[in-house]
């Protein structure tokens, strides 16, 4: 549905040039195309852009909690296993697969702005739970950090 609103707006945009009786083949140009042309350039490169600053925050909270690892190990010797180790670095892996396999779906029948608000608003929430992790106890509060990392990571999958 937001694919004919798009292609509306395509439309409206670049209206179709009249027939000018060959003055295209004399080198005159038509205003409204050269003006079409810079916001598709633009757009293009604000696109990539974007692009560039999703990828990098993706790989940014995915590797974070590698630089972390020196720290809760020095900060919390006894409570900082293994296996607390590996689950805060698989949180956010298992939950980007769950969020690719839920937004593809979500993204169909919702369409992809009302798609992307919510991964952002999914990730964002993640990392804010992820960052004010918070327990009883030690345990307490590395768990709270493996469903804040999940939960970013299903944000990021969107």
């Amino acid at each position: 549905m937001s694919d004919d609103k798009d292609q509306q707006v395509v439309d409206q945009a670049a209206p179709e040039a009249p027939h000018s009786n060959g003055a295209e083949e004399h080198g005159t140009t038509n205003i409204n195309a050269d003006v079409v042309a810079s916001i598709t350039r633009a757009s293009s490169i604000i696109m990539v852009l974007v692009g560039g600053l999703a990828l990098f925050s993706d790989g940014y909270n995915a590797q974070i909690i590698g630089y972390m690892n020196p720290v809760f190990s020095e900060l919390y010797p006894d409570s900082f296993s293994k296996t607390i180790k590996t689950r805060l670095s698989n949180a956010y892996l298992i939950g980007e697969i769950f969020g690719m396999l839920f937004f593809g779906w979500a993204i169909d029948k919702l369409g992809r702005r009302t798609g992307i608000f919510f991964a952002t608003l999914f990730l964002v929430l993640g990392i804010i739970l992820a960052t004010a992790a918070h327990g009883v106890d030690d345990l307490g509060m590395f768990w709270m950090m493996i469903v804040g990392r999940g939960v970013a990571g299903f944000g990021a999958g969107g």
